[in-house]
């Protein structure tokens, strides 16, 4: 038996096939086509975006040899990113990433009327211009006839389901991004959304991760040349199901999953979902195993700032320019020469809560090389980090340890080293590969019947990786920096970013 998982990534949309042992087969990707706006907007087409999907997936099983033993097909993808369908299930409208700045005032407005600690309580989500309801208010307020005709509202990568099935759902781990999930109750919150003004009935019923949401429409299964028993299987959170890739369904250990987001991601007991929590930026939430909790926190521009910089500062191809940036940083001491890299460039989270925030090169003089300046992006990004991992600890009142690290980032040897220095804490690489899809790929196991239940599909990985432990010297350098120098920094910078935010909004 094998399966199909699918990752609808921020910059990347890819897919794998596994056998029933979580061993890969085959996998491809595709860039996520996306519409790039001034103001720091974006747009997804959806019906590109299911192009995409559909083109993806005709290519990575077109001459499989096991192409007719494909049981089932599963999906992960980014949160609070939807759109709106229209009474044939159409888009109206473009979809709104999560990252999107247009609903920031919109998400004020909201939060003028209600406690947004006790929002969080309710929802276990930072309340924030990026969550879904805001982005659906968003359309309310400026697409007034696109909001009248809608009548179903869906996520982004359940609208490809959508598309697949013809079946309308979604599961827990994508609904508690919305701020209008009750993730105690298990429902949609019927005072958010009528805190919001809008119907419950937009919103899609919730299932749970594993379940089986349909079959593939025959004529999709014709045209993409896949077997036509292939059962659909619901998916979830991007994150989550990644961190349920590399075993992870227990408390105790923490992943950090590196790509478009720096994450960091452990499991909970419900009762923590308050006050420490919400003060560091943590979101809180429904994992993929049933009555699991999770509290995630991540630097949100961690991956576009190194695509930044090879964009500004090199002039190679993408894939020859990325390794150049890692040597040139190789060749930069530790410190970069003074130079210090602040990576807010879509805002911060954790342990800062600002929108506002953005980033910054300080310490620059003439001397300065683009070595140093690679280098210290690596190191602002670790920095970065370890501020996050400091207050979740606080937070928790315990160490994440096992740090199981995946991703992109994270195949970084060069900055995974100065990562585990900054930490001062020996991390493990996974060699798993693609673990999101990977994550994805269990979860229709689940569905499939090759899995008794999701933490037989998590033990099943087995996943194993290399150890990096931190260097001595360099991890005591960096613990100087960190406390001297980069803890001092943000309280200086806030008012100048506030600053600019506000000049830029006249």
């Amino acid at each position: 038996m094998h399966l199909i998982g699918l990752d609808l990534g921020t910059t990347n949309i890819k897919a794998l096939v596994t056998d029933d042992t979580g061993r890969i087969v085959r996998l491809a990707g595709r860039p996520t086509p996306t519409r790039y706006l001034r103001g720091g907007g974006a747009e997804y087409d959806a019906d590109r975006v299911v192009a995409t999907v559909e083109d993806l997936l005709a290519g990575l099983t077109g001459d499989l040899a096991v192409k007719n033993d494909i049981a089932a097909l599963s999906f992960a993808g980014m949160a609070e990113t939807g759109v709106a369908l229209d009474v044939r299930d159409r888009p109206l409208a473009p979809a709104l990433p999560w990252f999107d700045r247009r609903p920031a005032a919109v998400a004020r407005d909201l939060l003028t009327r209600r406690d947004p600690f006790e929002i969080y309580r309710l929802t276990g989500t930072q309340p924030s211009h990026v969550p879904s309801l805001c982005k659906i208010l968003w359309e309310k307020k400026n697409l007034p006839e696109v909001f009248r005709r809608t009548r179903k509202w869906v996520f982004l990568c359940n609208y490809v389901a959508l598309h697949l099935t013809g079946e309308t759902a979604t599961d827990p781990t994508q609904a508690c991004r919305s701020m209008a999930y009750d993730i105690r109750k298990g429902g949609w919150s019927e005072e958010m959304c009528r805190l919001a003004g809008i119907d419950p009935s937009l919103l899609p019923p919730v299932v749970a991760p594993g379940r089986v949401i349909g079959g593939l429409r025959p004529r999709v299964a014709q045209r993409l040349g896949l077997p036509k028993h292939l059962k659909v299987v619901m998916g979830g959170h991007d994150h989550p199901c990644g961190a349920l890739s590399v075993g992870l369904f227990r408390e105790g250990p923490a992943t950090n999953s590196s790509g478009t987001v720096d994450n960091a991601l452990t499991l909970i007991r419900p009762e923590q979902i308050d006050r420490p929590l919400f003060d560091l930026g943590m979101a809180c939430g429904p994992f993929p195993v049933p009555q699991t909790f999770y509290t995630m926190g991540g630097i949100q521009g961690a991956g576009r700032a190194v695509d930044w910089f090879i964009e500004t500062w090199q002039a190679r191809r993408p894939r020859a320019a990325y390794a150049d940036m890692i040597a040139q940083a190789a060749q930069a001491p530790p410190g970069s020469n003074g130079a210090v890299f602040i990576p807010h460039l879509r805002g911060s989270t954790v342990p800062h809560k600002n929108p506002s925030a953005r980033g910054a090169f300080l310490g620059l003089n003439d001397t300065h090389t683009t070595g140093d300046l690679a280098r210290a992006v690596f190191e602002g990004l670790s920095m970065e980090y370890r501020l996050m991992i400091d207050g979740v600890e606080t937070g928790l009142g315990r160490r994440l340890q096992p740090l199981k690290c995946f991703g992109g980032g994270s195949q970084n040897t060069f900055w995974t080293r100065i990562k585990a220095a900054v930490l001062n804490r020996p991390l493990t690489v996974c060699d798993t590969r693609e673990n999101t899809a990977l994550g994805a790929a269990l979860l229709a196991g689940i569905g499939a019947g090759c899995f008794v239940d999701h933490a037989a599909a998590a033990q099943c990985v087995g996943s194993t990786g290399q150890q990096v432990e931190p260097d001595p010297q360099l991890a005591a350098f960096y613990q100087y920096r960190f406390e001297s120098i980069y803890k001092q920094i943000f309280a200086h910078l806030r008012p100048v970013d506030e600053a600019l935010q506000a000049e830029a909004a006249q």
